[in-house]
């Protein structure tokens, strides 16, 4: 017998074998890496969920609900005019200051945020609009109109009643 034969032979066997071994752990990381990014997708789309779209419609149907039971009330500051319950903005005024669910979303679906930021901008302009409205409706004659009303109620003895 050639021992040198053998010897080529068995390092020949040990080194196919040790390719097969690595190729299949190789393929073992290959397919563990392919679940966890499953998983981190997955985690990734739940958080987009639960931190973005479930709460905006909550909101929504809030917002409907509250529109369809007439419970909207407006008000003015001395700042600003603004509704107290009901509507109010899905963004507000820091669009920048997403969170990381918010700002995948809005990669995903470009279209949201421009409905996102359409409602807001309605929003804008329903203020703007009852603070005209009021503007027209609440003038010194009214007020003094209604001054008068509330005199003559005084003085003719009469008790408001609660």
């Amino acid at each position: 017998m050639n021992w040198d034969a053998i010897g080529v032979l068995s390092n020949i066997i040990l080194v196919t074998a040790l390719v097969a071994i690595t190729a299949f752990y190789a393929r073992e990381v290959s397919r563990q890496t392919a679940v966890m990014v499953q998983k981190g997708e997955k985690n990734k789309i739940l958080e987009e969920v639960q931190d973005v779209l479930t709460p905006t419609i909550h909101f929504l149907e809030e917002e409907i609900k509250a529109i369809e039971e007439n419970k909207i009330w407006w008000q003015r500051y001395t700042s600003r005019c603004d509704f107290q319950e009901g509507l109010s903005k899905l963004i507000g005024s820091n669009s920048r200051g997403y969170s990381g669910a918010a700002r995948d979303v809005f990669s995903k679906f470009p279209d949201l945020n421009g409905k996102f930021s359409s409602h807001d901008d309605l929003y804008d302009k329903l203020n703007d609009l009852y603070a005209k409205i009021e503007n027209e409706v609440k003038t010194p004659a009214l007020e003094e109109r209604l001054t008068t009303l509330v005199n003559k109620f005084n003085e003719s003895g009469m008790q408001l009643i609660d």
